[in-house]
């Protein structure tokens, strides 16, 4: 068997071996490398060009001749239209491999270049002329030339305050056309909408000519200015702003493009609105448990914590039903500050149900408000938040993500009643120890060490315990049973 093949695997090597490889250009090779708009008037544009040779040979660009075209779209056909064009400058004899060469011209094409926008710039040889390339794929380069009317845009709108049904905001109009914005000849109005689209069912919110002493907008200028609104509808309600900009009646100001002469924003909720957040079990002690929470005002009108009271719950699961049991609460009190939009209040508490947490194993804490009192919100789903009882993995050095390794280890001796920690890595290692019962744990020991410890642990009551230990890079969990 191997006779009979080793022909056919020798005549694979030699064909391997011999196989010629891929030929290299000997040639020039003109390449047209970059194209900018530097200014565009009326229907009148400047550009600059750079060509390289990207060849091997000698590039004569005397032999060569430029051609710009102005096209519909950035396709060079023969719909394009010319926008002039000239020989190179006899000066400019040869361009050794890699050298640049940089140009400049204006067009004048005999059509608008508001339909024509794209300038199409072609390189070819001068009749009578030769001259051998690699390739001349790379003689052509299209550029968008851009708008040659004004374009005004309206963006960066911020919501600054709101107080009641008034806001204010602040916004910028910015110019991406060439032509001047004369911004003199131009008034914003604003609605508030229920939803993010202009149309006959929005609100006046006010508005105002930008004003004689407005400034004109040269390409890329921008104006910034603040209003603040009072609009008869509710902004409960009305939540959106959308800011136009328009041309005062009597005067025109060409653009590219209106569109984007209509920006919109969400103005937030005017009410104050509780969110409960950060629910942290930090011990547990038999069917007690201790927790931390914070609550969070999310929106604009202040949240009176001092109106309002907690309620802590049990339950089977992560929902709020009758069948959850209480396990305390109380109010937040007279002294607790007033929540500005994003500030947070923390608190922390001791629960003792009357019903085991083995079964009862979430926390759910509801937040509500007192008896003769209103609190109006935008939204009360985010009044509770609903907890796991269980304490959480070791964690060190806010190490966010924990992988178990053989470096670590974990050994109960029980004739001595020693728990002996081993971590091969010699990085400093947090560890805990806990006794479980049931679906309860309750902490025994906690420390660091580097390298190893030996833990005497005397007196155990029989059961199930366990030893968490993490260097911030590995983690280990392991049981261990007493049993006398």
């Amino acid at each position: 068997m191997r006779k009979k093949l080793f022909p056919l695997v020798l005549t694979f090597m030699l064909v391997m071996f011999h196989a010629k490889p891929q030929a290299i250009c000997t040639l020039a090779d003109l390449e047209v490398s970059t194209i900018n708009i530097t200014n565009v008037s009326g229907n009148s544009f400047k550009f600059t060009y750079q060509i390289r040779n990207a060849g091997t040979a000698t590039l004569y660009l005397d032999r060569f001749y430029f051609q710009a075209y102005v096209s519909q779209n950035a396709v060079y056909d023969a719909t394009d239209q010319p926008a002039g064009g000239s020989i190179f400058s006899t000066s400019v004899l040869a361009l050794a491999p890699g050298q640049t060469y940089t140009g400049t011209w204006t067009s004048n094409p005999f059509v608008s270049i508001t339909t024509y926008p794209y300038l199409v710039y072609t390189v070819q040889l001068r009749s009578g002329y030769s001259q051998a390339e690699c390739s001349t794929a790379n003689n052509i380069l299209v550029k968008y030339i851009g708008c040659n009317l004004s374009d005004l845009d309206v963006t960066n709108i911020t919501i600054n305050s709101v107080s009641g049904n008034s806001f204010n905001f602040t916004y910028t109009v910015k110019n991406l056309g060439w032509a001047p914005l004369p911004l003199s000849k131009m008034y914003f109005q604003a609605w508030v909408s229920t939803d993010a689209v202009l149309d006959a069912s929005d609100v006046p919110a006010g508005g105002s000519i930008f004003g004689t002493t407005a400034p004109t907008l040269a390409k890329d200028g921008t104006y910034s200015g603040t209003w603040t609104s009072n609009p008869a509808a509710s902004i409960t309600t009305y939540k959106y702003l959308i800011l136009e900009v328009k041309v005062i009646s009597g005067n025109t100001v060409p653009e590219c493009n209106t569109a984007n002469n209509v920006e919109v924003k969400y103005i937030g909720c005017n009410l104050s609105d509780l969110d409960v957040t950060n629910i942290t079990i930090n011990s547990i002690t038999g069917n007690s448990f201790n927790f931390t929470y914070t609550v969070t005002n999310l929106d604009w009108a202040p949240l009176p914590l001092s109106k309002m009271y907690f309620q802590a719950w049990v339950s089977t699961d992560a929902v709020l039903d009758a069948t959850d049991k209480p396990a305390g609460g109380r109010i937040f009190g007279t002294t607790v500050p007033d929540l500005a939009k994003g500030a947070t209040y923390s608190g922390s508490w001791t629960s003792n149900p009357t019903v085991s947490i083995a079964t009862y194993k979430y926390l759910i804490m509801e937040v509500k408000v007192i008896s003769g009192n209103t609190v109006p919100e935008c939204n009360t789903a985010n009044n509770v938040q609903a907890k796991l009882i269980a304490l959480p993995l070791l964690v060190v050095n806010g190490a966010s993500e924990i992988v178990k390794t053989a470096t670590l280890r974990a050994i109960y001796n029980a004739q001595d009643q020693s728990l002996s920690l081993d971590n091969d890595a010699e990085q400093e290692t947090a560890y805990k120890v806990y006794k479980l019962d049931g679906q309860l744990v309750g902490e025994l020991q906690a420390g660091s060490f580097v390298g190893n410890k030996n833990i005497s642990l005397p007196n155990l009551a029989p059961g199930l315990y366990i030893v968490n230990m993490s260097d911030g890079k590995a983690s280990l969990a392991e049981k261990f049973v007493v049993t006398q």
